[in-house]
């Protein structure tokens, strides 16, 4: 492993480090995404990680019979079918089959059981507050740029109902905020 991913014994050292509070003296924090993609993790990440994992959700998703409208009541559900198709539409790449999977496995899990259903629910909640409070900040303007046939304009709110009614604070804008 030291040969193939040079220096990945320092990134998992570093990456057990304590917390760092405002009592700490100023130091250098590497940034996760730089940590994960940028020099001897990124092959790491991708060939230990990444590729195993969508690997393991397409055939968890595989073992699980498949969700259809008439097999699903939930009106919840009908509505991830709505959305699971209109995203498929828009996506253009090699990994459809992962996002076919996780949407079965969102479907599946949200429609047979009602301890995920809630916290599912709960989560979309405080994802709704969090966007009408103007604190989630949207997709960059035409994200994501490949892979994706989204009529254009698309991101930062273009073309969303909920848009005039998001209650945005200069206090709440971060510098260079966009999430791409």
């Amino acid at each position: 492993m030291e040969e193939k991913y040079p220096g990945l014994r320092e990134v998992l050292r570093q990456g057990k480090t304590s917390n760092i509070t405002l009592t700490d003296p100023p130091r250098r924090v590497r940034l996760l995404s730089h940590q994960l993609l940028h020099g001897s993790m990124r092959d790491y990440v991708i060939d230990k990680i990444k590729k195993p994992m969508i690997k393991a959700l397409i055939v968890l998703a595989n073992r699980y019979p498949e969700p259809t409208r008439d097999n699903t009541l939930n009106q919840n559900s009908h509505l991830l079918f709505d959305i699971r198709d209109k995203f498929l539409e828009y996506e253009d790449g090699g990994r459809r089959e992962l996002f076919n999977a996780i949407f079965k496995l969102l479907i599946v899990e949200y429609e047979h059981d009602p301890y995920y259903r809630s916290r599912i629910n709960w989560v979309i909640e405080e994802l709704v507050e969090a966007t009408m409070d103007g604190k989630w900040l949207p997709r960059g303007e035409n994200r994501p740029i490949s892979c994706w046939r989204e009529p254009k304009p698309f991101g930062m709110y273009k073309g969303r109902r909920f848009k005039k009614l998001i209650v945005r604070q200069d206090s709440l804008r971060v510098k260079g905020g966009n999430n791409g």
